[in-house]
């Protein structure tokens, strides 16, 4: 099951990260103790999806493209892999998830599965769902290229948002009634990364990710 694998990632893979790097995480009290939630990060490499899975205060299922990562590893890593050209059936498992009381992350301005705009994806999930969200923001977890790891010893900073839950739509097949949650679940996401990286000393202009490769 995807939500045991995320806590085997969480268990057995977090203390060999946190020996590589020095993770400081900064509100992670904002990620519900329990039942389904959302959670939105930004992306910047190949390495963000391992720092979610093993850095929040519960375990968590990552959506994720289909590269990087070989097969077996993205299984026992708990990831949800997102195919491009038929991402319904990873959405459809991670709706599943989510009903049934467990953490979902995934990157909402990455291609696979969001048609290209922010959030499609994620205002999917919450508008089935009904789920809180929860914004994040990773400050270098990035090596120099989007393929590359941090260097070891580097400082990667978790930066978790406050919780906050669109209202509920009467029809999750209207897309109007979707997009308007994109569109509260981007404004709330976009603000708390560009005061995440303000206060980090970051250029703050421009679009919030430095990758625009994954889910």
């Amino acid at each position: 099951m995807k939500a045991l694998r995320g806590a085997s990632a969480r268990n057995l893979l977090g203390p060999l990260v946190r020996s590589t790097y020095r993770v400081r995480v900064a509100g992670g009290h904002s990620v519900p103790r329990q039942g389904g939630v959302l959670v939105l990060s930004t992306y910047s490499g190949i390495f963000d999806s391992m720092i979610l899975a093993t850095n929040l205060t519960r375990p968590v299922a990552v959506l994720v493209g289909e590269g990087g990562v070989p097969p077996t590893w993205r299984q026992a890593i708990g990831r949800i892999v997102v195919p491009a050209e038929r991402p319904g059936e990873a959405l459809r498992e991670a709706v599943g998830l989510l009903r049934s009381g467990h953490a979902v992350a995934m990157f909402p301005e990455g291609c696979a599965g969001a048609g290209g705009d922010f959030g499609a994806g994620a205002a999917y999930l919450q508008a089935r769902t009904g789920v809180p969200v929860v914004p994040v923001a990773l400050i270098g977890s990035a090596g120099s290229r989007p393929t590359d790891p941090p260097r070891p010893r580097s400082t990667i900073d978790v930066l978790v948002g406050e919780s906050f839950t669109p209202p509920a739509v009467k029809d999750s097949a209207r897309r109007a009634e979707v997009a308007a949650i994109a569109e509260q679940m981007r404004q709330r996401f976009t603000d708390h990364v560009r005061h995440s990286r303000s206060r980090a000393g970051q250029s703050v202009s421009g679009g919030t990710t430095g990758h625009n490769g994954a889910l």
